[in-house]
């Protein structure tokens, strides 16, 4: 069973602003209230370290291209057990960015989490998508 969720929101900025805030990890503890630390190097095959809430895991970097998006792919404990594979990706609309979040939930450990994921993770999804245009549209990183 797999199951995906989506989330978006237009930021009204250039893409370099939103890539520049959505890419420097340090500061996401200060504006984030989703990811709340990312240590490593965002390039692909990279293990980053990420903490959610109070949960840390180890993803890997299967794609990135600057102002556009970038994607990982982590999994509880093992492989196939509760696999996420998360997208962060960027379009320009107009004169705005629209910043999207997509992540598909895979294994045999989803149907227990089903509620879990189309309520909680998309509801975490959407507050980090409302403070990254915030602080985008703030400009205080600037």
């Amino acid at each position: 069973m797999a199951i995906t969720i989506t989330t978006t929101i237009r930021i009204n900025a250039n893409v370099q602003d939103v890539w520049k805030v959505l890419t420097n990890f340090e500061d996401y503890k200060h504006w984030n209230p989703f990811i709340k630390r990312i240590s490593g190097h965002l390039k692909e095959g990279q293990i980053l370290d990420v903490t959610i809430n109070k949960m840390s895991f180890k993803p890997k970097v299967l794609y990135v291209e600057k102002d556009k998006g970038f994607e990982w792919i982590g999994h509880l404990i093992i492989p196939r057990l509760f696999d996420g594979k998360h997208h962060f990706k960027l379009t320009t609309v107009g004169n705005e960015i629209c910043f999207e979040q997509l992540e598909c939930f895979s294994g045999i450990l989803v149907p227990l989490f089903k509620h879990k994921i189309n309520k909680d993770f998309k509801n975490q999804f959407t507050a980090m998508n409302k403070a990254l245009k915030q602080h985008v549209e703030q400009g205080v990183f600037l």
